[in-house]
């Protein structure tokens, strides 16, 4: 199984269920949308849930270490997930 665009699937499975909303990544009811909901992932397998949140709790942990700004770190998750909905 090949899952490239890890980034992807550690946002849909790591972010908070606020941030998430604010970026379109949920349901009409607030339910936070699957892999399988994107075109770009659909084929791509599963893997556990905690990999994913493990794996967002790093990227996120490692953009805070480099010293982006709460701006800068908005606009790379908006970037993310612009992509996934393009798609």
């Amino acid at each position: 199984m090949e899952r490239g665009y890890h980034a992807f699937y550690f946002l849909l499975r790591g972010a908070s269920d606020d941030m998430l909303k604010k970026l379109f990544l949920t349901d009409a009811k607030g339910t936070r949308k699957q892999w399988k909901d994107f075109f770009y992932l659909k084929d791509g397998g599963d893997l556990s849930e905690k990999h994913d949140v493990d794996g967002w709790k790093e990227i996120d942990d490692t953009i805070k270490n480099l010293k982006f700004t709460d701006e800068q770190q908005d606009a790379i998750w908006r970037c993310t997930a612009a992509v996934l909905l393009v798609g």
